[in-house]
């Protein structure tokens, strides 16, 4: 199977050396390795090209937000005549074994689009290993969210959704419903096509023996509000896509029910105040923007 791989950055100076020694162990299933940088300075995108210098290099003039970016690797990778798409972040370590077994499940499985790995997070706890949306509400549930490893874990999965971070989609996926939405900017992206995926008859899986680790390498500068913004924002705009706006009406009156008790706990408990105006603005925004 041809597979191109997509990895979207934006000044991450911070895990350039790490990031190198991560994409050795993926390359050699790969025929094309894409990096598309996201608006960054000049001095990182030199950087870039000196630490991948095998490496196909899309240089966005602006900084338009993960899915946006994922789209540009997406097209190019299909126009180079990939077979499947890996779409995994810098910080995501996968062992080439692991991507052998989501390749092969590809290829046994023709009813199967997308594939994703248990992943774990740094510390040895299962980040997720695919999860439900409900079809009404676009509440995400991640069952082995926090987890420890245990023998009871499926061998697969058939799930809603696959992280987004790390995933292997064949071809015709892309080509029967299209990339990513990118007014969706990151969170929730996955969701959205993965949704818009089943929708249109594919399967998704979930695949034990195909194990990856997020490595979550984060600046200390980051702002911490912004997920929370987006999430709770990007929520609301799929329940007004794909279910109507009497039901993202009903999402939203649910979420202003809690916003005393979310102020609350992130004001005085986790003494982040910012992230509770963050709530509030995402409610706002969902509602009334487009």
């Amino acid at each position: 199977m041809r597979i191109a791989s997509v990895t979207p950055t934006y000044r991450d100076d911070h895990q350039l050396d790490q990031w190198v020694a991560l994409a050795q162990e993926y390359r050699p299933a790969l025929f094309a390795h894409i990096i598309v940088d996201d608006g960054s300075p000049q001095r990182y995108r030199d950087e870039l090209r000196r630490r991948f210098p095998d490496s196909v290099i899309v240089e966005r003039r602006r900084n338009a937000g993960l899915t946006a970016a994922y789209n540009d690797g997406i097209r190019l990778a299909l126009d180079r005549g990939a077979e499947a798409v890996l779409l995994i972040v810098p910080d995501m370590r996968l062992p080439l074994a692991s991507l052998g077994v989501m390749a092969s499940a590809l290829e046994r499985n023709p009813e199967v689009g997308i594939v994703g790995p248990l992943l774990f997070r740094r510390d040895g706890r299962l980040q997720e290993y695919g999860g439900s949306i409900h079809p009404a509400t676009f509440e995400v549930t991640k069952p082995y969210w926090n987890t420890l490893w245990s023998d009871d874990i499926p061998q697969e999965l058939e799930v809603d959704f696959v992280s987004g971070g790390l995933n292997l989609t064949r071809r015709e996926v892309f080509e029967r419903i299209g990339l990513q939405d990118e007014s969706l900017v990151m969170y929730f992206d996955e969701c959205d096509f993965d949704f818009r995926a089943k929708r249109a008859g594919w399967k998704l899986k979930v695949l034990r023996e195909a194990a990856a680790h997020h490595l979550h390498c984060r600046r200390s500068s980051d702002d911490k509000s912004r997920p929370v913004y987006l999430m709770t924002r990007n929520q609301l705009r799929l329940v007004r896509k794909h279910v109507g706006t009497r039901a993202m009406l009903a999402v939203a009156r649910s979420k202003i029910m809690q916003i005393p008790v979310t102020v609350a706990r992130k004001s005085l408990r986790d003494r982040s105040p910012e992230l509770a105006w963050a709530y509030v603005r995402g409610i706002a925004s969902g509602i009334f923007s487009r």
